[in-house]
């Protein structure tokens, strides 16, 4: 939690579609009796996988554009080096399909390259990935 805290806090600052985090007290984590909370921008929306369910499939100018608005916040996440390892079309929220303002969500799993307590190539848990 404290690690998804700070890498959101990270990317928002640099520019990242991500939500902002309004507040939280995740620096009290070593305390066992402080129950920990996050407060973030509610996005509203569909995600893009409802999205695409819902409009029957993208358009290739469409898809493009989406596409490329991921690619961004993705570049702005690798120049940390924060990496997501859940980006999938239910992590990702359709705010606005005509900008594109697509907002990734869920950086429960993400890490900084300089971590050394990360999970293993091939190791899963509770999860598919794309």
């Amino acid at each position: 939690m404290r690690r998804e805290v700070a890498n959101l806090q990270t990317l928002a600052n640099a520019g990242g579609s991500v939500p902002r985090v309004l507040d939280h007290n995740t620096g009290q984590f070593e305390n066992p009796g402080v129950e920990l909370y996050v407060v973030m921008d509610l996005i509203p929306g569909p995600t893009l996988s409802e999205y695409v369910d819902k409009t029957s499939g993208l358009a290739i100018d469409t898809a493009l554009r989406f596409a490329l608005s991921l690619c961004e916040t993705v570049r702005i996440a690798h120049t940390f080096p924060i990496l997501h390892r859940d980006l999938k079309p239910e992590n990702i929220i359709v705010r606005d399909a005509e900008a594109p303002a697509l907002i990734v969500v869920d950086y429960g799993l993400s890490f900084n390259l300089l971590d050394d307590d990360i999970t293993q190539t091939e190791e899963t848990f509770r999860n598919r990935f794309l």
